[in-house]
Order: structure tokens, then C-alpha cells, then sequence
């Protein structure tokens, strides 16, 4: 019998020393004299709650600093994290008349009645990490500072109850149950407890019931969500919540670990939101956390645990440990997502390091990673990601519809001219026009020194083949106009980075777009990973692909998987009408009807 390999072999350090190591480190700079943390805050085209820019004194982060001094040493840590957290319930505001009641800012220096989009999400992130110093850490504080603690809780548990944010906005409806749970249980608030076990049902039958959450495979959502539920199942005592709680963890890790590569270390896709297309040490770092003593998938030299992971007590469920270390896995996986009342289809082929995924209609906000592929090892993980690019940041309101046959995705990019520019509701596009000097739909491929691997190009009547040292990857053009042209088709090379971009707009100083109704802007495609043993299938795959002036089709010899699209830009609910009337979009949800258990389900009379 296999024995499993512990975490803390000879020369392992212990969670705790790693957490401390952690927190003497450079990413931690800490400010003595206000007691917070100082980050260095840089401006960008996507950034909506903040004019900042410099050095500044950051808020949630410092309370997340505090819960990790006091896991490693209360007693010592203690005067430290008074400082932190007198200096933090003095930012939030009190004031029960103002819009942003219970919400703190994101730094000291920028208080958040003066802003005009507040992170509202705040509340949320700002309220659980305090909650920890009243459940787990009150008796290291004085009775003063306790009560400042749970008046600043109390605040912003009223913000979040009043926000009350739908169950598809996945992490923070949870984040949120959390706060509230917690505040009416600690703080004997019989009307709060009251609101967050019914905002906790709703969101646990929504997610049940539809098979899946709506913040579908996130690599940095799913982490807070499933941070968050450990912390339900470690505070919160009620024995309903606690039953619910454990089927959705089981539900969460389920999907994160069948979704990770053991051989490439990558969170394969597709991904409703993510900031990183190459996975690094935060997330094998958090899956350790939750592996515990268990399985090894990172160095004590690379592990960099976050404070609100350990102070969760997070676990992987003995099931899905495997997935961490077996190599060689084939799979493909279809799940149906509920987003914003659309049924959408997740799809996820893998063979071994090599993996496909892709959503059978999204946008093309930056964080999205619609269609997503990965391959390599673990020291030299390569990508593939499809993008619609405005100038040099991507294009929300490009549209996306696939469908996915194993290793093969067939789709069309299309626009809608109200569906925002760089976000969907903080940048709205104006009067129909946008300014532009590029607008493309592009395959980008990337990974450190994938060059390096870069053979070159195969082409042909049914597209072009990129040809690296493992694997092919084929990119079949197909119909596509915008406006009265044609775009062509463009490979480029540059940083670490390949490209090939179908260009529909390109100028040397941006010029007024007009996004108007009625005006062709489509590009059909087909894209997959093969070996490089894999040509002749390849070819006679691509080959099986054909077009009319409304669909895209690939005819596998057992079934027909066809795209239908409007060539045309119109509205954002007229493309989501146009995917409900087209019966092979209109995908049915799993319906795993699961129920809140009762005792007799646990042998309980």
C-alpha cells in the first residue's frame, strides 16, 4: 500500500514558522507610526476606485497582516496589532446618513466619502478579517478595543445587509453570509442572524441547484470563496448552516482540484475571472495550505501562505487530494453555468499537461479567459488565450460564442455597442462610439521562453498551424468583416509573446469608431492543441469545418456542433435574445437537485 507523503518531513518548518518567515518578508512593509502597511499603488487604464498614485497605506491588507502576527504570536504581536486596528476603525465611516455607511476606503489617505465609486466590497473584506480578533484572538485586547471592534463590524454588517448582493456575485455573497452569520452570532443579533440564514439558504440553493457557482473557476475568486466557507464551517454553530456549508466546500474543491494540472501546475480553464494567465506560487501555495501534512506540491522556499488562509483552517476533502499529484489524467468536462440568468456551458478537455477550455458564450473582459488552452511542464507552462483587444486593453464589449468538440473550439467574436469598453458597468461606451487607432481579436500564446520553442507556421486553405517543439496549434480563420472590409490576418513576435491578430481596425492615431446598429463586425474561428504526432488528425479535423453566412459548423462524423451568430452589432441583451432563440445555445442546467440534508441523513433520529 502507497504510503502518503507528509508535509512536514526532515528539515520541513512547521505552518506557523512558514506564516512568520512570511511576514518578515519585503511584500509586508510595514509603517509603525500609523500601524499599517504602505503599498506602492500604480495607475492603469483599468483602474475605477482609486486616483492614487505612489506610496500609500493600504487598509484591508493591514488587518490581513494583523490575523497573521497574532496566528504566529499573540502575545507578543498584540500592542502591534492594537495600533493597526485602532487606525483601522477610525477609517471606516459611521455615519448612518452618509451612502457609504459601514464602508472603509482602500487607503488611509483617501477617505471614502470623497469617492465617487467606492469599493463597496470593503465592508465585506474589511469586517471578516476584524471578526477573527473578537472570535479567536478577544481575550489578547482590552474591553475598549473590543467594543470599537464590534461597533466597526456592527456597521458594516448593516451596509452589507442593505447592499444584500445576488448569489451570482459568488465571493462576495459568501464573503457577506460570513460577516453577517458571524455578527449575529457574536454579537447576539437575533434580527441580523435572522437575515444572513436567509441570505445563506438563497445563496446555497442557487448554487445547488444549478450544479455549479456563477464565479465559475476563478483563480483568485474561487480562493476567497472557499477561504470564506472554511471560516462558516470553523465560526459559525448553527448545525443547518454548518450541513450546507459542507456540501458547497465539497462542491468548490471538487471542481478547483479536477481542474488542476499536476503536471504544469496550472488551474486549467476556462476562467469567468482571473488576473493571472500563468499560475504561480500563490496558488500552489494556497492548495498546500489546504493539502496540510497530507501531499507536498511546493518548497518551504517558494511557500508563501496568505494570513486568512491559515487562520481559516481550510482542508481539502480526502477525495480530491489525488489530483494533486496523479499524471497522465484524460477528461472532458461540461458544466453549466447560471450567469445573470443565461445558461452558459464550461467545457474542459485534458490530456495529460496538454488542456482546452472554453465558455459557449461570455465577453471579453480582461478578466475573463474564455477560451483558454495550456501545455508545457511545470517549469516552462505555455498558454493560449483568446482576447479582443481595443488598442492595448481588452474590449468588454466583444462577444464571444462557442461550442467545444474535445481539443477542437469553433466560435465567432462578434460586438455589442452598450455592453462597456473596459468594463461592463464602470466604463460605459458613449453615444455608440469609441476612440481607437487598433481593434483585433487575437490569439495570444505565451509562457516564459516560448520562443524558445517556436518552430514556425504550417499554412494551408483550412488556416494556420503554429508549430512548437510539443504540441500544434491550429487557428482556421474563417468569415469575418468589419464594416465594408475584410481584416487580415497578422503574426507578430514580441517580449514572450506570439500573436495572431485579425485586425478589424487599425490607424496611426485613434480615430472616433462608431459602433452603430446594423454594421458587420465578426470574425468565425476554430482553434484546438494537438501533439506534434497529431498533424494528419489535425488536418482532417480543420477540414470537417465549414461556414454559411450564419453559423460556423464542425461535422464530427457522430454528431453536428454548430455556432449560430449575428453577423451585425446590435445591443447586448439583443445578442443574449439571439443566443435563448438558438436551440443548440440554449443549455439546459445539470440540475444536481441537491437539498438542505436533515439529521436522518446523518443517522440522526
Amino acid at each position: 500500500m502507497r504510503t502518503k507523503r507528509k508535509f512536514r518531513q526532515k528539515g520541513r518548518t512547521s505552518l506557523k514558522n512558514v506564516m512568520e518567515r512570511e511576514l518578515k518578508s519585503d511584500k509586508y512593509n510595514f509603517d509603525s507610526d500609523t500601524g499599517l502597511l504602505v503599498h506602492k499603488v500604480k495607475q492603469h487604464k483599468g483602474t475605477f476606485y482609486t486616483s492614487l498614485s505612489g506610496d500609500y497605506h493600504v487598509v484591508r491588507e493591514s488587518i490581513f497582516y494583523g490575523i497573521g502576527l497574532m496566528y504566529v504570536n499573540p502575545e507578543k504581536n498584540a500592542p502591534i496589532v492594537s495600533k493597526m486596528i485602532r487606525q483601522v476603525c477610525a477609517l471606516e465611516d459611521y455615519d448612518e446618513n452618509s451612502r457609504t455607511y459601514g464602508v472603509w476606503p482602500l487607503y488611509m489617505e483617501e477617505p471614502v466619502q470623497t469617492r465617487e465609486r467606492p469599493d463597496w466590497n470593503w465592508s465585506d473584506f474589511c469586517a471578516k478579517g476584524l471578526l477573527q480578533f473578537i472570535i479567536d484572538y478577544s481575550g489578547y485586547f482590552e474591553a475598549g478595543l473590543i467594543d470599537e471592534v464590534k461597533h466597526a463590524v456592527v456597521c458594516a454588517a448593516r451596509a452589507i445587509k442593505k447592499r444584500d448582493v445576488n448569489p451570482s456575485y459568488t465571493n462576495i455573497s459568501v464573503m457577506g453570509s460570513y460577516v453577517t452569520l458571524a455578527a449575529g452570532e457574536y454579537l447576539g443579533d437575533s434580527e441580523m442572524t435572522e437575515y444572513a440564514k436567509g441570505r445563506f439558504k438563497k445563496l446555497f440553493c442557487y448554487n445547488m441547484l444549478n450544479g455549479c457557482v456563477s464565479e465559475y473557476n476563478s483563480p483568485t475568486y474561487t480562493i476567497e470563496a472557499l477561504t470564506d466557507l472554511s471560516l462558516i464551517r470553523k465560526h459559525i454553530h448553527d448545525e443547518e448552516i454548518r450541513e450546507m456549508t459542507d456540501l458547497l466546500l465539497d462542491m468548490q474543491w471538487k471542481y478547483t482540484m479536477e481542474h488542476f494540472c499536476a503536471e504544469n501546475k496550472q488551474w486549467t480553464g476556462p476562467h469567468s475571472r482571473c488576473y493571472e494567465t500563468i499560475q504561480g506560487k500563490r496558488l500552489l501555495s494556497f492548495l498546500q495550505v489546504g493539502l496540510g501534512e497530507r501531499f507536498r506540491i511546493i518548497e518551504d522556499g517558494d511557500f508563501e501562505p496568505e494570513p486568512m488562509w491559515v487562520q481559516s483552517g481550510m482542508e481539502i476533502p480526502e477525495q480530491y487530494i489525488a489530483y494533486a499529484a496523479v499524471r497522465g489524467i484524460k477528461s472532458f468536462m461540461r458544466h453549466t453555468v447560471l450567469n445573470d440568468e443565461i445558461y452558459v456551458q464550461a467545457s474542459m478537455w485534458r490530456n495529460g499537461c496538454r488542456s482546452i477550455g472554453s465558455f459557449s458564450f461570455c465577453d471579453f473582459w480582461t478578466q475573463r479567459r474564455p477560451v483558454i488552452a495550456y501545455w508545457g511542464g511545470e517549469a516552462f507552462p505555455r498558454y493560449m488565450r483568446l482576447r479582443l483587444m481595443h488598442d492595448d486593453f481588452d474590449f468588454t464589449s466583444g462577444l464571444l460564442k462557442t461550442v467545444q468538440a474535445g481539443n477542437l473550439v469553433i466560435g465567432s467574436a462578434v460586438l455589442c455597442n452598450d455592453h462597456g469598453d473596459r468594463h461592463f458597468n464602470l466604463d460605459p461606451i458613449c453615444h455608440k462610439q469609441i476612440s481607437a487607432e487598433y481593434i483585433a481579436l487575437r490569439f495570444e500564446i505565451g509562457g516564459r521562453d516560448i520562443l524558445k520553442d517556436f518552430e514556425g507556421t504550417e499554412e494551408n486553405e483550412n488556416g494556420i498551424v503554429l508549430v512548437f517543439r510539443d504540441v500544434l496549434i491550429p487557428i482556421r480563420i474563417g468569415r469575418r468583416a468589419f464594416g465594408d472590409s475584410c481584416p487580415e490576418v497578422k503574426i507578430d513576435k514580441y517580449g514572450q509573446m506570439i500573436t495572431v491578430d485579425v485586425v478589424w481596425h487599425s490607424s496611426e492615431q485613434a480615430e472616433n469608431v462608431t459602433l452603430e446598429d446594423g454594421k458587420k463586425a465578426f470574425t468565425a474561428f476554430g482553434t484546438g492543441i494537438y501533439s506534434v504526432n497529431e498533424r494528419e488528425k489535425l488536418y482532417d479535423t480543420f477540414g470537417r469545418i465549414s461556414e454559411t453566412q450564419e453559423a460556423i459548423t464542425f461535422d464530427s462524423g457522430y454528431s453536428v456542433h454548430t455556432v449560430e451568430y449575428p453577423e451585425t452589432i446590435g445591443s447586448y441583451k439583443d445578442n443574449v435574445r439571439h443566443l435563448k432563440s438558438a436551440e443548440k445555445h440554449c443549455v439546459k442546467p445539470s440540475r444536481h437537485v441537491w437539498r438542505v440534508p436533515s439529521r436522518e441523513d446523518f443517522g440522526e433520529a
